[in-house]
């Protein structure tokens, strides 16, 4: 019997310095902007949505990320406004978007919007100074910044903000596509009329 216990014991104790080891680790947090629908992943301290946290609807994600148990928020390299263009010198498709953070807060929030394309903002270079953007569209994981973490006596922490957007197909592959579209349906079209039997009167 007192085996047993202390068998119990011993599997709690493992399982909680498990947790705590995953709770106290860096992650990074990625938006996925492949669909209509923007969605994050990449945490377990992404908080739920009734403490204030994940809330993505349409093309609009706003995040609460919390900080590693016993850490507090150090710094950040995110700018307050971070813009995204479909191409070098194109439009503003996406952004990232926070208020300043509060040294020693234990979480962070920030929203990333797809599609939102500001006027004032075209066309989007990546040479700095007004009408510059941070980066371009590439389809895959691209890191916008990085969110330090601190607790004293302990190694920083650093978390990763990525995305994923999609790239706009280029009017020349679309028109390489339809093209084959035509070529194919013609090909099917003579093989089905090869296949029909004449009809003898």
């Amino acid at each position: 019997m007192r085996f047993r216990k202390a068998i119990s014991v011993a599997s709690l104790l493992m399982v909680g310095s498990v947790l705590a080891g995953q709770s106290a680790q860096a992650d990074t947090i990625v938006f996925h902007d492949l669909t209509d629908t923007v969605m994050v992943d990449g945490s377990l301290r992404l908080a739920p949505v009734a403490l204030g946290g994940v809330e993505c609807v349409g093309e609009v994600c706003t995040v609460r990320l919390n900080a590693p148990t016993g850490y507090g928020f150090k710094s950040t390299n995110l700018p307050l406004l971070y813009r995204i263009a479909e191409s070098v010198g194109g439009t503003v498709s996406d952004r990232f978007l926070h208020a300043p953070f509060t040294v020693g807060s234990t979480f962070v929030q920030f929203t990333f919007a797809s599609d939102v394309f500001e006027p004032g903002v075209e066309p989007c270079t990546t040479a700095g100074g007004v009408g510059s953007c941070d980066a371009i569209e590439n389809g895959i994981l691209q890191i916008a910044g990085t969110i330090t973490w601190s607790e004293t006596g302990a190694q920083d922490l650093v978390d990763n903000i990525g995305y994923i957007s999609d790239v706009e197909p280029e009017p020349a592959s679309l028109i390489l596509f339809g093209s084959g579209l035509v070529i194919a349906g013609g090909f099917m079209w003579r093989r089905r009329r090869a296949v029909t039997p004449a009809v003898v009167a």
